[in-house]
């Protein structure tokens, strides 16, 4: 005789039961795990095209029309589709350049500094007199003799005996009014602008070599160093402030986002 069946129908059967847990536990899981994340749509913004059509207009000198207008956007959403994958495989997280280049942006946003006052300008100058201090200056004779070492010589001892001796033309002219030893360096060489740095007021000397050739030198006055005004300077002063308080506010910046991103 048949063994009757166990009351409780289909539920009652063990295989219901275990799929029926199954797929309990599989809604819970679905309603306890965060939500897969969805791509940003590719739909510029009025902004957006605003500021495409800004930009081919500054480029090109004519404001585009329509159908320039949608191939612009359609650009724009190409690259925002590979910006948007880039994002999502993590390059700007291996890329050192990618890297580098997004903390720059970062710090760009403490670059906004008050422009500073006149105080602020003064007070600058009179904490770093020497950056800005006014070189001694030289008034300088030359005479020219190109490589003809014996011409030099002879013009030197007519020179150094109150004679005239008018040597040859040269590029830059034979006298300097108001020179700096370093632009005297820049312009005719080292050796040049040694000699006239360690030459007496109104003696002839030479030959001196310069990258040209030979000269016979006299130095007609000396105007010492001295430290500058801030109309000089004032350009100078300005940016040498501006950079430091730049770096003083990234140097801010970074130790407050260091502190709120660093592990307690």
């Amino acid at each position: 005789m048949a063994k009757a069946r166990r009351g409780g129908g289909l539920w009652g059967e063990p295989v219901v039961q275990f799929l029926g847990l199954g797929g309990l536990v599989f809604l819970l899981w679905r309603a306890a795990a965060p939500p897969t994340p969805v791509a940003p749509a590719l739909e510029a913004s009025p902004a957006t095209v605003a500021a495409l059509q800004a930009e081919e207009a500054r480029r090109t000198g004519a404001r585009p029309d329509d159908a320039a207008t949608a191939r612009l956007v359609a650009t724009w959403e190409e690259d925002e589709a590979l910006f948007q994958e880039a994002l999502r495989l993590g390059l700007h997280e291996r890329d050192a350049v990618v890297r580098r280049r997004l903390i720059q942006q970062v710090e760009a946003l403490a670059d906004e500094v008050p422009a500073p006052t006149e105080a602020d300008l003064a007070a600058w100058l009179a904490d770093h007199p020497d950056d800005f201090r006014r070189p001694e200056t030289l008034a300088v004779s030359h005479r020219f003799f190109g490589g003809d070492e014996a011409a030099a010589a002879a013009a030197l001892a007519r020179l150094q005996a109150g004679e005239d001796a008018p040597g040859q033309a040269f590029v830059h002219g034979l006298r300097f009014p108001e020179v700096t030893v370093e632009h005297l360096r820049r312009l005719l060489g080292q050796r040049f602008a040694d000699a006239a740095a360690g030459a007496p007021v109104g003696a002839w000397l030479g030959p001196v070599r310069s990258s040209y050739g030979l000269h016979a030198l006299r130095v007609e006055g000396r105007t010492a160093g001295r430290p500058a005004t801030l109309a000089e300077v004032r350009a100078d002063v300005e940016a040498a402030w501006r950079e430091a308080a730049h770096a003083a506010a990234r140097a801010r910046l970074r130790a407050r986002l260091a502190a709120r991103h660093r592990a307690p």
